[in-house]
C-alpha cells in the first residue's frame, strides 16, 4: 500500500512539475479556494493561532489575514512540485541571496556555520543554497515513515548538493566531517515545535507562552560554529530573497539560549511585519507549560518506582 501511494503521488507529481509556473499559479488560485472554502484545512488551528496571536486584531482583519495565509499556502505547495525538476539555474533566478559575503569570511577564518531558519515565505526553495556556499552543506531531518517517500525526498535534496542527515546522526556526521577537517553548513528549520519529552527552554514567541528547540544551538556553541539567520522575504510570486543575517561569529562565546533568542526575535520581527507569509496551519503550540510539568512530573514518577 505504501509503494502504490507513492507511485500515485510520482506520477501526479511528474505531470504538474512539468506545466511552467504560470499554469501551475492557475491551479494554486483553483485549490485556494477548495481549500479554504470547500475542505477547510485545518482552518480551526490557522484561526486559532492568528487569534491567540493578534488578540487586537478584528474578527474582520483575522479572516483578511487568513485568506492571504491559504493564498500563499497553495503558493508553496506548487512551488515545491515545480522544484521537483526545475534546474538550478532557473532556481538562481528565482531566489536572490544576500549577505554571501559573511560565508565566505567564515570560510576563510577556517570557520563552519549553522543556519537557521523558520517556516517562512519559502522554505523549500532554500534548497538550491548549497550551490552558493563554499562550505560543504548539511540539512537536518526527520525520516518519514514511507521509505518510498524517504528515499525520493532524500534523492531531491542531494540534487542540488546538500547532504540529509537524519536528525539522530547529526552529531556523529559532524564529528566525521571535523576528523576530514571539511568546513561545513548545517541548516536547521528551527521554529517547529519540539517533542514534550525533549523541551528545555520555553521563552514568549508571538505574545505567547511557548517550546523552544534548542538543539541547533547546542550543537554551534560545542563545536564553536558561527550561526547565522536566513531572513526570507517574498518579492511576488515565483521570487524570493534570502539574507544571510549574522546572530553569532563564535556560538562558543554566546550564553545559553543566547542563540535560540536572537534566531526567534529575527523571525518574529519578519511574522509581525508581514504574518501571512508563516506557516500558521502548523500547531506550534501542542502542549502548554502545565501539561510539559506535568509530564515532567509523571516520568519522574516511573523512575522512582523500584523495580
Amino acid at each position: 500500500m505504501q509503494a502504490f501511494g507513492f507511485y500515485l503521488f510520482y506520477v501526479f507529481n511528474w505531470a504538474f512539475s512539468r506545466l511552467p509556473l504560470e499554469a501551475l499559479y492557475g491551479l494554486s488560485d483553483f485549490a485556494y479556494l477548495f481549500a479554504y472554502h470547500v475542505l477547510r484545512y485545518r482552518r480551526a488551528i490557522v484561526r486559532e493561532n492568528l487569534v491567540q496571536c493578534f488578540p487586537e486584531k478584528s474578527s474582520e482583519e483575522i479572516r483578511i489575514l487568513e485568506k492571504k495565509f491559504y493564498r500563499h499556502f497553495t503558493d508553496i505547495f506548487f512551488e515545491t512540485t515545480k522544484i521537483t525538476w526545475m534546474p538550478q539555474k532557473e532556481l538562481s533566478k528565482r531566489v536572490h541571496y544576500k549577505g554571501l559575503e559573511l560565508l565566505r569570511k567564515y570560510f576563510s577564518d577556517g570557520r563552519s556555520v549553522i543556519t537557521l531558519l523558520g517556516h517562512y515565505g519559502n522554505w523549500e526553495w532554500h534548497a538550491g543554497f548549497p550551490k552558493h556556499s563554499p562550505h560543504q552543506s548539511m540539512a537536518a531531518f526527520l525520516p518519514l515513515n514511507n521509505r518510498h517517500f524517504n528515499e525520493w525526498m532524500i534523492r531531491q535534496r542531494r540534487r542540488f548538493g546538500a547532504e540529509l542527515i537524519p536528525s539522530r546522526d547529526v552529531i556523529r556526521w559532524i564529528f566525521q566531517k571535523q576528523k576530514q577537517q571539511a568546513l561545513i553548513n548545517c541548516a536547521f528549520v528551527a521554529d517547529q515545535c519540539p517533542q514534550i519529552e525533549h523541551t528545555h527552554y520555553w521563552t514568549n514567541f508571538l505574545g505567547r507562552d511557548t517550546p523552544v528547540f534548542v538543539h541547533p544551538e547546542g550543537i554551534a556553541r560545542k563545536f564553536n560554529f558561527a550561526v547565522v539567520y536566513m531572513r526570507l522575504r517574498k518579492l511576488k510570486r515565483g521570487y524570493y530573497e534570502a539574507e544571510l543575517v549574522e546572530l553569532a561569529e563564535d556560538a562558543g562565546t554566546t550564553t545559553e539560549y543566547e542563540v535560540t533568542e536572537r534566531f526567534l526575535r529575527e523571525l518574529e520581527n519578519q511574522i509581525l511585519d508581514q504574518p501571512e507569509y508563516w506557516l500558521w496551519s502548523h500547531r506550534r503550540w501542542k502542549f502548554n507549560r502545565e501539561r510539559w510539568h506535568a509530564h515532567k512530573s509523571r516520568k519522574q514518577a516511573k523512575q522512582e518506582i523500584p523495580s
